[in-house]
């Protein structure tokens, strides 16, 4: 099906109870999200929660819960069941765009998701069923989405996450690790999903992954989620040609430059 993109995110239409929604791709969302403003409107029963979602400004935003929904993209994938819902209203400022769910790994751990940025087009596949072609750079992803990676021969583990749409973005530490003191850089800024923005560090690397090697690539300073990531793997880099990012499968497909089609007389 048909995508759209703003500011390198990946939007595409899908129904909520049979109702038009836009919806976020977003594995590095835990949960799959629904607008609480969209909800009310579609007439979604909402209970009280104590869950909190964390946002990438560290700053924590409460939530409900809704009663059984059905989310479904025609001809794609159809899922039913309770989502959280909060106020994505930040994300449509962030984005100059209307969001009404974020589709999040609970769904995507279970499809192989291939993804054409030249097209524009996105399908949903089996999980664990992509097979690689002839020229295709096959990345294994370890527990948490994780692909290892060198930058500047620093070894790091940068977590994929379509929600992030620069190219790498390094914890503190691994910033320290990677660039050395010295370096040329420059004042950035990371504006998080609750409209937060705070300060940053932009320079470049260079990165050896797989058979990928890149003399220089951007890489930004910034937070990023706890665990054993060292950083974020995002659109900037992925949306350079098309991809399969098969969760269940573990594994990151970085498909051959199909050959332009030669042009009529």
């Amino acid at each position: 099906m048909a995508y759209d993109t703003a500011r390198n995110n990946i939007l595409f239409q899908a129904t909520i109870n049979g109702r038009p929604a836009t919806v976020l791709l977003d594995n590095g969302a835990d949960q799959t999200l629904v607008d609480r403003g969209f909800a009310e409107r579609a007439g979604i029963g909402l209970r009280a929660s104590a869950r909190r979602v964390v946002t990438s400004a560290m700053t924590q935003v409460a939530t409900a819960t809704t009663d059984p929904v059905t989310l479904e993209a025609t001809r794609s994938f159809r899922v039913h069941g309770a989502m959280v819902a909060l106020d994505l209203r930040p994300v449509e400022k962030a984005l100059g765009r209307q969001v009404d769910a974020v589709l999040g790994s609970d769904v995507l751990d279970h499809f192989a998701v291939l993804i054409d940025p030249r097209s524009r087009r996105l399908s949903f596949h089996q999980g664990g069923s992509a097979k690689p072609m002839p020229g295709t750079t096959v990345l294994p992803i370890a527990a948490g989405s994780i692909v290892a990676a060198e930058l500047n021969e620093q070894k790091v583990g940068l977590r994929i996450d379509l929600g992030y749409s620069g190219v790498i973005r390094l914890s503190d530490a691994a910033w320290r690790r990677v660039v050395p003191a010295g370096s040329p850089t420059r004042d950035g800024s990371q504006t998080s999903a609750d409209g937060t923005t705070r300060a940053t560090r932009v320079g470049q690397a260079a990165l050896r992954m797989g058979t990928v090697r890149i003399e220089r690539v951007p890489v930004d300073s910034g937070y990023v989620p706890e665990g054993k990531a060292s950083g974020l793997l995002g659109n900037g880099f992925l949306s350079r040609g098309p991809f399969i990012l098969d969760l269940k499968g573990r594994q990151l497909l970085l498909l051959p430059q199909q050959a332009k089609e030669p042009r009529t007389p």
